[in-house]
């Protein structure tokens, strides 16, 4: 009997992938792309785990999450930087990776150590973190060059994770430096090649990084790259002159990366090829009434594994009645491509012409029935928004505002500006003292023709709130409305729309990069 359960146990661990790339690329076949943070940082771990003293105390923090987490993840990443300022962190470190590699040992450790020197000293730090701590992969940097840092890329069996793009303010100084392309090819077909990925003569040298590493390191197939979540434009380069390459992309939670740009920017042509790292939005996450430190730690795992899974496969996150619309818009010309003067360029009239224009005044010409599927794009937005009164951005949405009132019931009231004949009044229908006006608008780029009917609006004593768009250009109108008190909904973003027209083959691969180029330039 025991010696057929010793068979058992060692057909199981035959199962079990030997390489880090293995390991990894296992898990993500069954939709784990969550890597857990365990920045287990001594000053913010609870009470309860803190009476058992720094080495267990932080051993038992970090199990209670694991044991939670275990068949969510990709990966678990703790910093050591965490760990190494004391013995007893050094020995939790250990015991952690123990731990995993003991109960859970399909599932990789990538130590976050950030190493990278020469000669010797890169045989020291491999001996520390392959042996010492044993783990499946480590992150590095890239400056000494490949030939130094060849003891770590020899390692086929382990990840190496280098630094390319990191995700802290300032990260722009050296890394976005000009890089010629010349410089960064080996071979004239190489920068060719180069010149067709980018468009450009130069590059910034993050990206530059991200070539020669994925073109020139990457022989044994065991290296990735790290790019911070929070930087989408960035991360959609590299993605671009690393097609096959795993990406580690933190700032997921507590750095306020967006996990639909992140997925979508980030993701290979088999939406995979991401290891999503979040750190204190899991381990240090808000316990409810009665939740354990796993508990909660679970429940934002999980809600970060079925995002990251959603955009994989829905990667404008669209519904099929959105889809619908955002359709009809490029059909009835709501939609137009070219070069455009929005009304920014009063402001600026040397800003470069908006390559795409949304005008809604063209649907007052369009059928009933395509009116009402606009309208249920609306109501969608406003079914959870408290509200006495619709007050419509005089004119492109006066008649679908119109179509609303009689939709919902809800009367329709309509900011004017100064009057100065027959009554006077500013506001054209009728309200009283301390009802909330809904506010609607086509879309919006910033946020000025709908903070000024909003003051008009409170001077005459109505409350103001919410703000609901068609479209949002994400060029700066929600900030602004969220310092004037307002919440900005949209059923769309002016991003999601290009990304579905490209993915649906109604605008080209050309068309997208400009117009999202100049999206970025002017966010």
């Amino acid at each position: 009997m025991v010696g057929e359960r010793d068979r058992a146990l060692e057909r199981k661990i035959q199962e079990i992938p030997k390489t880090f790339t293995e390991k990894l690329e296992r898990l993500q076949e069954r939709g784990n792309f969550v890597c857990v943070g365990l920045d287990s940082d001594w000053s913010k771990i609870p009470g309860e785990f803190k009476e058992l003293g720094r080495e267990e105390g932080t051993f038992q923090f970090n199990r209670a999450i694991i044991d939670s987490t275990a068949d969510l993840v990709c990966a678990y990443k703790p910093n050591i930087a965490f760990y190494e300022d004391s013995a007893e962190g050094e020995r939790a470190l250990e015991r952690t990776v123990e731990y995993i590699r003991g109960k859970y040992p399909f599932v990789p450790v990538i130590g976050d150590a950030k190493r990278g020197d020469i000669g010797n000293t890169n045989e020291g730090y491999i001996r520390a973190l392959f042996e010492r701590y044993n783990f499946d992969a480590v992150t590095i940097y890239p400056n000494m060059g490949a030939e130094a840092l060849k003891p770590f890329l020899d390692r086929e069996d382990k990840g190496i994770i280098v630094v390319c793009r990191t995700s802290n303010r300032g990260a722009e100084e050296f890394q976005d430096w000009p890089v010629p392309v010349s410089a960064v090819a080996s071979n004239k077909t190489e920068m060719l090649e180069l010149f067709e990925i980018t468009g450009k003569t130069e590059i910034p040298y993050y990206l530059a990084m991200a070539h020669r590493i994925a073109r020139h390191w990457n022989g044994k197939g065991n290296v990735g790259l790290v790019v911070g979540a929070t930087y989408p434009g960035e991360l959609e380069e590299v993605r671009k002159v690393a097609p096959d390459m795993q990406i580690l992309l933190p700032g997921i939670g507590a750095q306020g990366a967006e996990v639909q740009s992140t997925v979508v920017a980030g993701m290979d042509e088999r939406t995979g090829g991401i290891i999503v790292n979040s750190a204190r939005g899991i381990i240090f996450a808000k316990r409810e009434e009665g939740e354990t430190v796993g508990q909660a730690a679970r429940r934002e795992t999980q809600k970060l594994r079925e995002a990251i899974n959603f955009y994989r496969i829905n990667p404008e996150g669209m519904t099929d009645s959105q889809k619908e619309v955002a359709d009809m818009l490029l059909q009835e010309g709501a939609i137009k491509f070219g070069a455009f003067r929005l009304k920014m360029h009063d402001k600026n009239p040397t800003a470069p012409l908006s390559p795409i224009y949304i005008d809604l005044r063209v649907l007052r010409s369009s059928s009933p029935d395509i009116k009402l599927k606009i309208c249920r794009a609306y109501l969608d937005l406003m079914k959870d928004l408290q509200f006495d009164l619709l007050a419509d951005v005089p004119t492109a949405i006066t008649p679908i505002v119109t179509l609303l009132s009689q939709i919902t019931g809800v009367p329709m009231i309509s900011p004017r500006g100064d009057k100065t004949y027959g009554s006077g009044a500013q506001i054209d229908g009728k309200y009283r003292t301390g009802q909330t006006a809904l506010i609607i608008d086509d879309l919006i780029t910033k946020g000025e023709s709908k903070i000024d009917p909003t003051d008009m609006l409170r001077r005459n004593g109505l409350n103001v709130k919410d703000v609901v768009v068609l479209v949002d250009r994400e060029q700066g109108g929600a900030k602004d409305l969220m310092a004037h008190g307002l919440k900005l909904h949209s059923a769309f973003t002016i991003s999601n729309l290009l990304r579905y027209y490209k993915r649906a083959g109604k605008i080209d691969r050309g068309l997208y990069d400009e117009t999202m180029a100049y999206l970025a330039k002017y966010k």
